[in-house]
């Protein structure tokens, strides 16, 4: 993958993941671009209106398979992984304290949302979500990845 001419990966599956966000949502609600994954979901929470129908977060959140995929995201994104040694790490300090960063996230993202209504409802489809969760806000300790104004 290259950005601006430079490379910033190497796509190792079918697909990759990148933040895409809203800047008139962050600036109407009075929030920064996030840098940190706790930025991210101070910014969700400060964006989200339920009965406006806007949300922080354009997400999957019903059952569906690409679940594993977005909770990885917020694992791999700060520089974390599911296994060590051929181990599973999910009892992990680090480990955990991701995957409860996701469940909270998905307090910001509209219910029962299906995978392909999450495409269909990105930033750059839908004024009313910030930020799509086909990537992650990345710690600072994990490598960059670019970001995508909208």
């Amino acid at each position: 993958m290259v950005w601006e001419g430079k490379e910033q990966g190497v796509l190792l599956m079918g697909y990759g993941s990148i933040l895409y966000y809203n800047e008139k949502l962050l600036n109407d609600a009075g929030v920064a671009v996030p840098k940190t994954p706790e930025e991210w979901l101070a910014a969700m929470e400060k964006i989200t209106k339920r009965d406006q129908g806007i949300f922080g977060l354009a997400a999957t959140s019903t059952e569906h398979p690409n679940l594993l995929v977005d909770v990885g995201t917020w694992i791999t994104g700060q520089g974390l992984d599911w296994l060590e040694g051929g181990r599973y790490r999910f009892t992990e300090p680090k480990v955990v304290a991701a995957f409860e960063m996701y469940r909270k996230s998905m307090r910001f993202a509209p219910p029962g949302q299906s995978t392909e209504a999450t495409r269909r409802s990105s930033p750059t489809a839908r004024p009313h979500s910030c930020a799509t969760d086909r990537g992650s806000i990345r710690s600072p300790s994990a490598p960059t990845r670019p970001y995508a104004r909208i």
